[in-house]
């Protein structure tokens, strides 16, 4: 195959439109993910519950990463990691 401009610009689009939609994507499933833990968390009437929102990001990142061609979240890295920065944070 020839490579034109006409080629490349529609790779490049193709490209752009699934960074993009990978961006979305991965603000929802964050935006998710901290509302369903702050909920549980609230509901179990615990008092760290801000906490969350100040720690969620860090730990999401971590979680939420790339198996086998496909995005995966690991719930249980993700408590573990919230736990250990709240109890880090709590004992300052």
């Amino acid at each position: 195959m020839k490579w034109n401009k006409r080629s490349f610009i529609l790779v490049a689009a193709v490209f752009l439109i699934s960074y993009l939609y990978n961006l979305y994507y991965n603000g929802e499933m964050s935006q998710k993910i901290e509302k369903q833990r702050i909920s549980a968390c609230k509901a179990q009437k615990q008092n760290n519950c801000d906490l969350i929102e100040l720690f969620h990001n860090a730990c999401f990142k971590k979680s939420y990463r790339s198996y086998m061609k496909a995005m995966h979240f690991y719930d249980r890295e993700y408590e573990a990691c919230l736990r250990e920065k709240i109890k880090a944070f709590q004992k300052k």
